[in-house]
């Protein structure tokens, strides 16, 4: 199944604000579930011998059509996903950078290992992957599933050099 855009490597999306290759993408249009995961989980043995390197921000390697991957600016650890019902962008940005989310609620959580997380179709990632969701279902700290987003998501980097994702959309949410 074909993802609603036709972002092909080297060309850019026509719902991206940007106009720069994947790996500076800094705002996408999701129509449809979505993982939120360290991109390494996807990704099958034989990419990391073909030189598959999450660190590099792009995963165009694994055929994905549509994808955010950035560093987490962190290292390795562990997000939960909030739901925030209908705020803007920029209240968003500053419930994140107040640091208080008590009363939000936690929809979802995602691990990461390699100090990069990526947000992808379900779709493709369980095409090109099968066995992501047989080795990980069991362990869902390790990925969070969006499902029937509509919207745009976008990377931000708070003051601390932390990544968060952030759901615009029929459903807004936050990663911290």
């Amino acid at each position: 199944m074909k993802s609603v855009f036709t972002a092909l490597r080297g060309m850019t999306n026509p719902h991206n604000k940007n106009v720069q290759p994947n790996n500076h993408i800094t705002i996408m249009r999701f129509i449809g579930n979505i993982y939120i995961t360290d991109p390494s989980y996807i990704a099958k043995s034989e990419d990391w011998m073909d030189g598959f390197d999450p660190t590099d921000e792009t995963i165009d390697c694994l055929e994905f059509t549509d994808y955010l991957m950035k560093s987490t600016g962190i290292g390795d650890g562990i997000w939960e996903v909030y739901d925030c019902g209908s705020h803007s962008l920029s209240e968003i940005q500053s419930i994140i950078n107040k640091g208080d989310y008590s009363q939000y609620n936690v929809i979802g959580g995602f691990c990461v290992d390699s100090a990069s997380a990526c947000v992808v179709y379900q779709h493709e990632a369980d095409l090109y992957n099968p066995s992501f969701m047989a080795t990980f279902k069991d362990k869902p700290h390790c990925w969070a599933l969006i499902k029937n987003f509509n919207g745009e998501i976008e990377t931000y980097y708070d003051s601390d050099g932390e990544l968060h994702f952030i759901g615009i959309g029929n459903r807004c949410f936050f990663t911290a």
